[in-house]
């Protein structure tokens, strides 16, 4: 199904970000809602994007 490919697309990047950050408590939400604005943005099957830079602003 296509859902289910959307949602694992999801897993995989939210999980890649959150390493990518130092694998952070507490973030996971962060994490899932960039991946979803990531898949939205691409009008095909997603392909990863590069690792988002975190702030030094806090």
């Amino acid at each position: 199904m296509m859902a289910d490919n959307r949602q694992d697309w999801i897993a995989h990047r939210a999980y890649a970000l959150w390493e990518q950050a130092g694998r952070p408590y507490w973030e996971d939400k962060i994490h899932w809602r960039q991946a979803v604005l990531e898949g939205e943005l691409s009008s095909s099957r997603p392909a990863p994007l590069p690792a988002v830079r975190k702030s030094s602003i806090a």
